[in-house]
């Protein structure tokens, strides 16, 4: 049985312009039965399901929580049957997605369970990657609590450690243009939500270190990378330093954000007065779209200053 191939920007209807870093299909040659690559299937037809409830209304979104969550133990179950390396394939693109939209750590608990069942496994490169994705999601959950318990026997790589160090190193970083907090929009001028593995963030910013891209130099711009952002807090700090005329915020927690900024959607570029958005834009089509932003800067603050005017 072959599935459709989705991408998260597609399940929850964002354009083209500005592609999501969850990237999820099921390989061709992926020998799980038939039932676990459905419940595979109808898992991903609930998160569209969830992401499309009205956000005022949690009593839409209960139910649709509990069978998300009972949907994955369905497939954990599966999974178990499968072979290592097609099981821990599927589930590692489960368990990404649904702590990110969600935000609900629980589901590390079952991680926990399928990890431990795989530690005397002789695919140790498929524990190895279902180490490192469970600790990163604990990074982007901020779950200091599981890093105090954390198990002896979870070894994770050195890559991993290298590129998400100890979230208390980012907290208390001493760099001039970088830092992590909640967002404070009345300290911004122009927000943009970005991400590195983001092919149009990654050209936007390439243009800015040559030079090509520019922006006016009186805008307060600052780049934000959400809470499950999968940048690596490494790679940030690094790219902030490069570009020393901006700021760059990794946000602590996605949830003390306005719900008009959206972190699942690069690049955007929202403009602010007085903390509050009053008009945005989308992607990074070539290195001219930091003229079509300063112009639109431009227009909004002499819009302002004709308002004060008496």
């Amino acid at each position: 049985m072959i599935l459709p191939t989705y991408t998260i920007a597609t399940l929850i209807g964002l354009g083209s312009l500005a592609p999501n870093a969850w990237y999820t299909e099921v390989d061709q040659h992926n020998k799980c039965r038939d039932d676990v690559l459905t419940a595979f299937y109808e898992y991903f037809d609930l998160i569209e399901t969830y992401q499309i409830a009205p956000a005022v209304d949690s009593g839409s979104r209960e139910p649709i929580f509990k069978r998300l969550f009972s949907k994955i133990e369905e497939i954990i179950e599966g999974t178990s049957q499968c072979e290592e390396v097609d099981g821990g394939a599927l589930l590692r693109k489960v368990v990404k997605p649904y702590t990110h939209i969600t935000g609900d750590a629980k589901v590390l608990r079952l991680y926990e369970k399928h990890i431990d069942a795989q530690l005397d496994s002789s695919q140790s490169s498929e524990v190895q990657k279902d180490i490192d994705l469970y600790y990163r999601l604990t990074w982007q959950l901020r779950d200091y609590e599981r890093f105090n318990n954390w198990p002896d026997d979870y070894v994770v790589s050195d890559l991993t450690l290298k590129e998400w160090p100890q979230i208390e190193q980012f907290i208390n970083v001493d760099h001039s243009n970088f830092s992590m907090t909640n967002l404070s929009f009345d300290n911004f001028e122009v927000l943009v939500v970005a991400d590195l593995f983001c092919g149009f963030s990654q050209k936007m910013f390439s243009a800015l270190e040559s030079g090509e891209s520019e922006f006016d130099s009186d805008i307060e711009l600052t780049f934000a990378f959400g809470q499950f952002s999968n940048s690596a807090p490494k790679n940030i700090v690094d790219l902030s330093k490069r570009l020393p005329a901006h700021q760059f915020v990794l946000v602590l927690n996605d949830q003390y954000a306005t719900e008009e900024i959206y972190f699942y959607q690069f690049p955007v570029f929202y403009f602010l007065h007085n903390g509050q958005v009053v008009d945005k834009l989308l992607g990074w089509p070539n290195a001219q779209q930091s003229e079509v932003v300063n112009d639109k800067w431009r227009a909004l603050r002499r819009l302002d200053s004709d308002k004060a005017q008496p």
